[in-house]
């Protein structure tokens, strides 16, 4: 994929957490199933997004999937305050995608 693609998924994130008035557990698992995970966190070993935003990515991901790797049983048994986190750190890394300067060549290529 190219950071185009991950750019509008990135802006879908923003948008899903950020739009609705659904709880924010119900917002957190739709920001992650329609967006993060499908076009963001399959496409971190691409080389056109800084490794650290590449280990942010697998970071939440395992996070949001601790109990018994599934997304629903996780945000299930979150407290507010982890909820808050979680969406904290995937608006956090959608803005730096956002932000990814195309020009400059990606982290560990020579320039």
């Amino acid at each position: 994929m190219a950071i185009h693609y991950a750019r509008e998924q990135a802006s879908k994130i923003v948008h899903e957490l950020g739009a609705s008035a659904l709880p924010l557990r119900e917002r957190l698992y739709g920001a992650y199933a329609r967006a993060f995970i499908h076009a963001l966190l399959s496409d971190s070993d691409q080389d056109y997004l800084p490794e650290e935003l590449n280990q942010s990515m697998r970071l939440l991901a395992t996070r949001m999937t601790a109990r018994d790797g599934a997304l629903q049983p996780t945000l299930s048994r979150m407290t507010d305050r982890e909820l808050v986190e979680c969406a904290d750190e995937m608006i956090d890394i959608a803005l730096h995608i956002l932000r990814v300067d195309t020009h400059r060549p990606p982290s560990g290529s020579p320039d």
